[in-house]
């Protein structure tokens, strides 16, 4: 029956320890911290703490690309209200102040697109990171996807390099 648990789940759950689960969570957001900084003790306290516990750990290492999206502002220079919208992973940073420029329709991105130099494409569709990469090449200084729906979703707009060749947010419908 859904939701029973197992005899094993029941006594892994039995011998939690929520004082001992709260200590390894703030020793692991310190550590974290630590690696932020350069220094990465992380693999160095999972090994003893499963030690510890009589379990073997092998630890792997991989290098990624991981950006970590900040807050996006879209805004008209007819409106005065904000429009809500989500950074796509994958897109750089804007300078301080932000990117303004005319905004100009780019259809879906992928058929005949209008010269975008020095504007910021309006993108009616799904990004991709070849499309990002292909509204750069037309000129686009940024890109706004209006996503289908009222919820945009923050899809990866990278590509191989990790960084997209222009700032792309997303906006609801």
């Amino acid at each position: 029956m859904p939701g029973e648990l197992t005899p094993l789940e029941e006594d892994l759950l039995a011998a939690l320890d929520d004082g001992e689960l709260a200590r390894h969570r703030e020793r692991l957001v310190a550590l974290r911290a630590e690696a932020a900084a350069g220094r990465d003790r992380t693999p160095a306290y999972l090994r003893a703490v499963a030690g510890g516990w009589g379990l073997p750990l092998a630890l792997h290492r991989f290098e990624a690309a991981v950006g970590t999206p900040r807050a996006a502002r879209f805004s008209l220079a007819r409106r005065n209200a904000p429009v809500d919208a989500t950074v796509l992973p994958g897109s750089p940073a804007t300078p301080p102040g932000g990117v303004a420029a005319d905004l100009r329709v780019a259809g879906d991105g992928e058929g005949d697109i209008a010269d975008l130099a020095g504007g910021i494409a309006l993108v009616d569709g799904a990004p991709t990171p070849a499309g990002v990469a292909r509204l750069a090449a037309r000129g686009a200084r940024g890109a706004v996807y209006i996503a289908p729906d009222e919820t945009p979703r923050p899809v990866a707009v990278g590509g191989p390099a990790g960084v997209a060749a222009t700032p792309a947010i997303a906006i609801g419908r």
